[in-house]
């Protein structure tokens, strides 16, 4: 059953990050995993252990933006972190004091559910999640956004109790780095920007 994330939505900003250094599955063949294993050392997948797979903005005054797979796999990882700086900001980068404390919202509630998600990732021995994706949403309508957070893609998935000749152990590390790096970035973020009660003390 197939579910629209975005249905309570009325401007969704969006973002789908593909996660993990390894992007094929337990199934592919030799052709595959070498095709894959080239895409993920020429892109940030894997120096970061994500990389950017889909964007969608709804800058004020100016047409949606939508930014593609081939964009993604492009970036170098400065690239990377502009391009998410871009989706917190909805792609407005000279930021007003007002503008400043939605940066620093969505960044904490984004980081928070980063680092909840880390602790669980890193609980699950023998799970991996090949080719999974993180699909940030917020509405870019609301003052200060709810921000929402989504694993997708489990077509690759592994688990213990499935009857497979690959077996694992221990956490998804390439995931993890994934997760590592995304919380780097909006600790980061948040050290520059300062916190909510900074940016408004008078």
């Amino acid at each position: 059953m197939l579910e629209d994330l975005t249905a309570s939505f009325r401007t969704p900003c969006i973002l789908d990050l593909k996660m993990g250094t390894r992007q094929y599955g337990d199934d592919a063949d030799e052709e595959k995993k070498s095709r894959h294993e080239i895409r993920s050392s020429q892109s940030t997948s894997s120096t970061l252990g994500c990389r950017i797979c889909g964007l969608k903005l709804h800058p004020p005054q100016e047409e949606t933006l939508f930014l593609d797979k081939y964009f993604g796999r492009a970036l170098d990882v400065q690239g990377f972190r502009r391009t998410l700086l871009r989706f917190l900001c909805n792609d407005q980068m000279s930021l007003s004091q007002h503008g400043r404390a939605r940066l620093v919202h969505l960044c904490q509630a984004l980081l928070d559910q980063l680092l909840a998600l880390k602790k669980i990732i890193e609980s699950l021995n023998g799970f991996r999640f090949f080719c999974g994706s993180l699909l940030f949403l917020y509405d870019a309508e609301e003052e200060f956004p709810t921000v929402r957070v989504y694993m997708i893609d489990f077509a690759h998935a592994r688990h213990p109790e499935l009857d497979l000749s690959d077996n694992y152990s221990g956490s998804d590390q390439g995931y993890v780095k994934g997760l590592d790096n995304l919380i780097l970035f909006l600790e980061q973020v948040l050290d520059e920007y300062g916190s909510l009660s900074e940016i408004f003390q008078p």
